[in-house]
């Protein structure tokens, strides 16, 4: 009786280091997906993360300068507590008060009721490195005098650019031309008495940089960049209810 070998091989050498050759290249694809896919995610969290900072920043400006004017009744009644001086101590301070104490490129100071409490307040927005500051003096009418702001509040943060742009009733811009740089507008006590307009531009930017994909473009004052930062621009134009 002839007896019956079974055929008992194995894989060879080369057919393994093929088969470890295959799943190795395999194993990259799906890391390098995974990698590609967080990163994706990462960068899209920022970018929206972005957007909602310089919604928020630009929606805050928006509502208190729309009450830039608005001054109670009670601090402008011609009696011995009305207001007759400006916030001393600042920048701006020059013992005078005005409507708006400070117009720059980057920093507004202006009079209102913003919080709709029938006292005036002075509000001062300041863009101070990527942070913007927005500080609050409140008239004090037995003090007559302004209650003092220790530190302003940050409204806005990784905001990679500021710029305020003024006109006056006939939608004119304060002063015309605007000087060259732009950053060096400051303008005269008159030039404020002046706005009634005022136009926003803010772009905020994200917290990481992603140096594989480079963004290059321009600010509103034709500055550039060209780095790996998400930005997000927004510019709105607003006209105070009360001037």
């Amino acid at each position: 009786m002839a007896k019956t070998f079974k055929d008992e091989r194995g894989f060879t050498i080369v057919e393994i280091l093929i088969a470890m050759g295959l799943s190795a290249i395999i194993l990259a694809s799906f890391v390098q997906l995974y990698v590609y896919s967080g990163r994706a995610t990462l960068w899209g969290e920022q970018g929206a993360q972005t957007n909602r900072d310089a919604r928020l920043s630009m929606m805050r400006i928006v509502k208190d300068f729309r009450h830039a004017g608005l001054i109670a009744t009670e601090d402008i009644d011609g009696d011995s507590n009305d207001i007759v001086i400006d916030v001393l101590g600042q920048v701006f301070s020059d013992s005078i008060n005005e409507m708006f104490e400070e117009a720059t490129w980057n920093s507004l100071t202006f009079e209102g009721d913003v919080d709709n409490d029938s006292i005036t307040e002075t509000v001062r927005y300041y863009l101070e490195g990527n942070r913007l500051r927005r500080y609050v003096w409140e008239w004090d009418r037995d003090s007559t005098d302004w209650n003092p702001e220790i530190e302003g509040r940050v409204v806005g943060r990784n905001v990679d650019f500021m710029m305020f742009t003024y006109f006056d009733l006939n939608n004119t811009q304060i002063p015309n031309p605007p000087p060259s740089p732009y950053q060096t507008l400051n303008l005269t006590r008159q030039e404020r008495a002046s706005i009634r307009t005022v136009k926003v531009d803010l772009v905020t930017r994200s917290d990481k940089e992603d140096l594989q994909k480079i963004h290059t473009g321009s600010y509103p004052d034709s500055s550039t960049y060209h780095d790996g930062f998400t930005r997000q621009h927004l510019a709105s134009i607003i006209r105070g209810r009360n001037l």
